[in-house]
């Protein structure tokens, strides 16, 4: 098959499957009959008028028929025979999870054999469910982003950390999230570049951007006046 993987979910193959029947039909080589040495006919009593002459010629040669069957031509004669095509009427059904199946039946009269053109491609519910799932590994991504900021602009005595331990986990919880996309590749293919490469990213910014803010952020003390 024809195609490129790493184009998923968006990928697309194709592929022809040739076929032909033929039948052996009438042989090349000439009509004539086949000439074998007749057996010699072995008497118990020989005749009293054979001659010696008689007796030490040759037997006569017997006439057999032409092979009317094809097991009783040699197999060296069956290469010379013309082979004429058998009509086939051709019905493809093909199912596979994460595929369909398109195709053609193309017939030439410069060719003999039937060519079966098949096109596969992913169905429209898988892309819609991988669209889905990219959709949704980027705006969790990008919540994410959006919680750090706050908790770093609003942030008062102390900083919340939690936006530092929900990073830390969707960097593990995303490849997880992408593996549920049906019959999904090894990590690199096009779908990757779109959402789950990036939300990666952000996530890992994200949550190094809180850690170094909580780092070297200076501690601020408590002001006696807001406690009393």
């Amino acid at each position: 098959m024809e195609g490129d993987i790493n184009r998923y979910p968006f990928d697309r193959y194709e592929t022809n499957i040739w076929l032909l029947l033929d039948t052996p039909g009438q042989s090349k080589r000439a009509k004539v009959p086949i000439l074998l040495p007749a057996p010699p006919h072995v008497s118990a009593t020989p005749s009293v008028s054979a001659t010696p002459s008689a007796t030490a010629a040759s037997p006569t040669p017997a006439i057999l028929p032409v092979a009317s069957n094809l097991e009783d031509i040699p197999p060296a004669e069956i290469v010379t025979l013309d082979n004429r095509p058998v009509p086939v009427s051709i019905s493809v059904s093909a199912s596979t999870p994460g595929m369909k199946y398109s195709g053609e039946v193309i017939r030439s009269n410069d060719i003999a054999a039937t060519r079966i053109h098949l096109r596969l491609k992913r169905p429209y519910n898988l892309v819609n469910v991988s669209i889905t799932v990219m959709f949704l590994m980027m705006a969790i991504a990008v919540s994410v982003v959006a919680t750090v900021l706050k908790a770093i602009v609003s942030r008062g005595d102390k900083l919340d950390v939690l936006p530092l331990s929900l990073s830390i986990g969707l960097i593990f919880g995303l490849p997880a999230l992408r593996n549920i996309q049906p019959g999904v590749p090894p990590v690199g293919v096009l779908g990757d570049y779109f959402s789950f490469l990036w939300a990666e990213v952000f996530v890992a910014a994200a949550a190094i951007i809180t850690a170094l803010v909580w780092v070297f952020s200076p501690e601020r003390k408590p002001d006696p006046k807001r406690g009393a």
